[in-house]
Order: structure tokens, then C-alpha cells, then sequence
């Protein structure tokens, strides 16, 4: 199965491929590209680690990769 977007919203995409989503933050064209660069890496650091806090208290997705480089986090659906 193809990578599907299923939605598409001001600082991400959420794709669907093969029972898992993926949320890859887009880059910002009006920002420069050292400051767009630091602040998705850190946004998706900070969401990912959220993410491993939140899950021991109530359900929320199991996050199974987080891609700095690329700017995803890879969860369960």
C-alpha cells in the first residue's frame, strides 16, 4: 500500500502507509532555513517525548521511530 494523506494540517502531514502514521513536518519556505531546520528538530523531539509521557498515564499511540533528520515521528494507527 502507497503512502496516503489523510490530513494535512499548518506544520505537518499525516500519512497513512500500512498501519502506521507517519507525521512529517513540512518545511516553511518564509522562515530561514537554519531557524525552519532547528525548530522542526526540536518540535518533533519535544512531541515525541510527550508523546512517551503521555502513554504512561492514558492511551495514545505507541510511537515506534522518531527521525530527527527527516522530521517524522513513525506511530501505531
Amino acid at each position: 500500500m502507497a503512502e496516503k494523506i489523510i490530513q494535512r494540517g499548518a506544520e505537518a502531514l499525516i500519512i497513512l502507509d500500512n498501519n502506521r502514521l507517519i507525521k512529517r513536518r513540512v518545511k516553511k519556505s518564509y522562515r530561514l532555513s537554519e531557524i525552519d531546520e532547528r525548530l522542526r528538530r526540536q518540535r518533533t523531539r519535544a512531541e515525541a517525548k510527550l508523546l512517551e509521557k503521555a502513554s504512561k498515564v492514558i492511551h495514545v499511540p505507541n510511537v515506534t521511530n522518531v527521525d530527527e533528520n527527516k522530521k517524522e515521528i513513525e506511530m501505531d494507527f
